[in-house]
C-alpha cells in the first residue's frame, strides 16, 4: 500500500512517474495501544472535523430563508450522469459503459490496465499492457468495481500490433451471454485538424486524485491535436487519466450520432491533469478488423421513451431527441450549448448567446447546497440548505434536486463529535457511529472514508498520522504503518489537512 500526495501516470513502456511529493510504503507496526505526538504536527482524534461544502460562497446573494420552487418532475427521459462514475459528455447507456473494461493478470480481479470491448468477443487495449505476458493469463473485467467485477472472461489469444501501441484480445466466451454489455466500435472516420477543440471522453480503472484506484471512471476533455502516432487530449490542469488507465479508450460522438472509439491510452502527463496521448485506431483500421471483422456503420436506433422535445445531457453539450421514429443525437460545437428553443418547444444545440438558461439544463446541478436548473428556457435556483434539504443527485431520471434531510451542514466526509462519528449518507440522511462503544476513538480515515472510528490496532493515530521525531506513523488499511524519514535523508513534517504528516526534504 502506498501513500501519495499527488497522482501518477504510465510513461513509456509501463514506467510509473509520480509528482514530487511521494511517500514510500511504510512498514506495518505491531499492535499499538497509544501514541503521543512527537516532532511536527499531528491530527487530533475527537472534536476535529472536515470542512463542509454546505452553504459558503454559493449562497451569496440568495435569501436567507427558504423560498422559491423545488424541482419535482423531469421534462423527459434522461441518461445517467453523476460525477465521473458515469460519462459527463457521451450518451452511453449502462450496457455501453460496461464496454469499458479492466484488464487483470493471473486472477479475475484487480485490474492493472484498461481497455474497450469493440466487438462481440474482441477487446482493444495498449500493447505495453500485454507485452511479455501470456494471453491466457489475462482476464477482462466487466462492471464499475474491478476488485469485485460483475463478470470476468479469460483471454484466449492476444494480437499485438507490430509497430503501434495497440493490442486486440480475443475472449474465450461471449460476455453478453452473461452480462448486459454493448460493444463500442472503432471510429470509421479519420480525425483532421478541423476536429481540434472538440470534446471527447476518456475512461479507465486508473489511479484517482486520492492516490488509489477506485474502479471505473470517465472524464471529458478537449481534443488538443496530433503528436506522432497519437491523438492528444488536454485536461487543462483540472482532470485527466492516470496510472492504470493505460489501454483505455478515448471516445467521440461520430458524425452519424453514435459513440466511437478513437484510440487507446499510451502515455500521459506525469501530473495526470495535463496532455495525454492515445494511439489512433485510424492509423491501421484494417489490422484491427483482421480480428474483429468489418466495423459496423451507424444504424437507426429506436426512440424508446424519447420525444420530439428531446433533452440535453447534464452539462449541456449534447442534444438528444426523436425524429421520424429514430433517435437523434448531436454534439454541440465549441460555440454552442444545448438549450431551449422556444419557437420549436424543444431542446437543441443553439448559439451560446441565445441560451437564456446560462448553461443550466433540466437535469440540474449542485453548487454546494444551491440547486440550479432550467425549465423550458427559464433558469431556476433554490438554496436547499435554507430549507432543511440537501442538494444531491436523486436518480437518472430526475437529476439533481433538493431533498429533505436532517444532515444540516454535514457532508459525506462527516465530523468527529467527541468519540462519535457523524456523516451524511448518500440518501441525505444523518448517520452516527459511537466509536467509544467499541473501544475506539474517532479520527480522519482518508478521503474515501472521511471521519470515522480508528481501528484498535492504530491506537489514537489516524490517516493524517503523527511525527515521532523523524518517524512518521499513520493508519491506513486498518493497520498502523510507519516510515523512518531520516533513513532516506528526509524529515517528518505536517504537509496539509488532506495528506497530514509525511516525509519530505529537509
Amino acid at each position: 500500500m502506498q501513500r501519495f500526495a499527488g497522482w501518477c501516470v504510465v510513461v513509456g513502456a509501463g514506467l510509473l512517474a509520480c509528482r514530487p511529493l511521494f511517500v514510500d510504503p511504510g512498514s506495518p507496526v505491531g499492535e499499538s495501544g497509544s501514541s503521543s505526538s512527537g516532532g511536527g504536527a499531528s491530527s487530533s482524534s475527537g472534536g476535529s472535523s472536515s470542512s463542509s461544502t454546505s452553504g459558503g460562497n454559493a449562497d451569496a446573494g440568495l435569501p436567507a430563508e427558504c423560498s422559491g420552487p423545488n424541482k419535482h418532475a423531469p421534462p423527459g427521459p434522461r441518461p445517467v450522469y453523476y460525477g465521473t462514475r458515469a460519462p459527463s459528455y457521451l450518451p452511453l447507456d449502462a450496457a455501453q459503459q460496461r464496454a469499458v473494461i479492466g484488464l487483470a493478470q493471473d486472477a479475475p480481479y484487480n485490474s492493472s490496465c484498461s481497455g474497450t470491448l469493440i466487438a462481440a468477443r474482441q477487446v482493444l487495449t495498449a500493447k505495453h499492457c500485454t507485452e511479455g505476458v501470456a494471453g491466457n493469463s489475462l482476464y477482462v473485467l466487466f462492471g464499475v468495481d474491478d476488485t469485485n467485477p460483475e463478470h470476468a472472461v479469460q483471454v484466449s489469444a492476444k494480437h499485438e500490433h507490430p509497430d503501434l501501441d495497440l493490442t486486440v484480445l480475443d475472449l474465450a466466451e461471449d460476455p453478453a451471454a452473461t452480462v448486459a454489455v454493448t460493444p463500442i466500435p472503432i471510429a470509421l472516420e479519420d480525425l483532421s485538424a478541423a476536429d481540434v477543440g472538440m470534446r471527447v471522453e476518456q475512461a479507465g480503472y486508473g489511479v484517482t486524485q486520492t492516490g488509489r484506484s477506485d474502479g471505473r471512471y470517465f472524464v471529458a476533455e478537449l481534443f488538443d491535436g496530433f503528436e506522432d502516432t497519437y491523438l492528444v487530449v488536454n485536461g487543462e490542469g483540472q482532470h485527466g487519466v492516470c496510472y492504470g488507465d493505460s489501454g483505455g479508450p478515448s471516445m467521440r460522438i461520430a458524425p452519424a450520432g453514435d459513440v466511437r472509439v478513437l484510440g487507446a491510452l499510451g502515455w500521459g502527463d506525469p501530473s495526470c491533469t495535463g496532455r495525454d496521448r492515445y494511439t489512433r485506431v485510424e492509423l491501421d483500421r484494417p489490422w484491427i478488423e483482421q480480428w474483429t471483422g468489418p466495423t459496423p456503420g451507424a444504424s437507426a436506433r429506436p426512440c424508446g421513451s424519447e420525444t420530439a422535445q428531446g433533452h440535453c445531457n447534464a452539462v449541456g453539450t449534447v442534444a438528444t431527441w426523436c425524429e421520424s421514429g429514430a433517435l437523434q443525437q448531436r454534439a454541440c460545437s465549441s460555440t454552442e450549448v444545448c438549450g431551449w428553443v422556444a419557437a420549436a418547444s424543444s431542446w437543441r444545440c443553439i448559439p451560446v448567446a441565445e441560451d437564456t438558461c446560462g448553461g443550466a439544463t433540466a437535469y440540474g446541478s449542485c453548487d454546494g447546497q444551491v440547486l440550479h436548473w432550467c425549465v423550458q428556457g427559464t433558469p431556476l435556483t433554490r438554496n436547499c440548505g435554507n430549507c432543511q434539504e440537501r442538494c444531491k443527485l436523486v436518480d437518472d431520471t430526475r437529476g439533481y434536486a433538493c431533498v429533505a434531510s436532517d444532515c444540516g451542514t454535514l457532508d459525506f466526509l462527516g465530523v468527529c463529535n467527541g468519540a462519535v462519528a457523524e456523516w451524511c449518507n448518500d440518501q441525505a440522511q444523518k448517520e452516527t457511529e459511537d466509536c467509544a462503544a467499541q473501544g475506539e476513538s474517532c479520527g480522519y480515515m482518508g478521503p474515501s472514508t472521511g471521519w470515522y472510528c480508528i481501528p484498535t490496532a492504530c491506537g489514537n493515530i489516524d490517516y493524517l498520522g503523527t511525527c515521532q521525531g523523524n518517524v512518521v506513523k499513520w493508519c491506513e488499511g486498518r493497520r498502523l504503518r510507519q516510515r523512518d524519514c531520516a533513513a532516506d535523508g528526509q524529515v517528518c513534517r505536517y504537509q496539509d489537512a488532506t495528506v497530514g504528516n509525511v516525509c519530505t526534504a529537509p
